[in-house]
């Protein structure tokens, strides 16, 4: 793991790393600010606005990602429906659910379908670069 160090914002350093992530949200600006933040920790993003175009990439290379990124909300195949069929692919894929919409869909609900993490948007850049770090060592840790 390496570190990123912030400047004059409270934040001393913020967990970063080298891994490959896929990022999918139907939210242009969500993908953009996510690739953005992630990229910045030096991380490998791909992302797509499309859940079943993320799924086609994903069952094309399924050891290409260590790391899958989602929206619950999505047209065509909800987040939920994106995560099984991920884990079907590749049942140790660690998974962070990033949603708004809290009431439909509660971090306890998350965790019982294999999410690794759970963020609530708004994003947050310590919250977001925390969340992916537990997520990729907890998963080569095998926990």
């Amino acid at each position: 793991m390496t570190q990123i160090e912030q400047k004059d914002d409270g934040i001393d350093f913020l967990p970063a790393g080298d891994e490959k992530i896929l990022v999918v949200d139907d939210d242009q600006t969500i993908i953009y600010l996510e690739k953005m933040m992630l990229e910045k920790l030096g991380y490998q993003v791909t992302s797509r606005t499309d859940s079943l175009d993320a799924f086609a990439l994903f069952k094309n290379d399924p050891d290409g990602f260590d790391l899958v990124i989602t929206d619950q909300a999505m047209p065509d195949m909800t987040g939920e429906e994106f995560i099984k069929k991920i884990l079907t692919l590749r049942p140790e894929m660690p998974i962070i659910l990033n949603s708004g919409y809290t009431a439909n869909f509660t971090r306890d609900k998350a965790v019982s379908i294999g999410v690794s993490e759970y963020i609530v948007k708004p994003l947050d850049f310590r919250q977001l670069a925390h969340a992916v770090r537990q997520a990729l060592d907890s998963a080569a840790a095998g926990s």
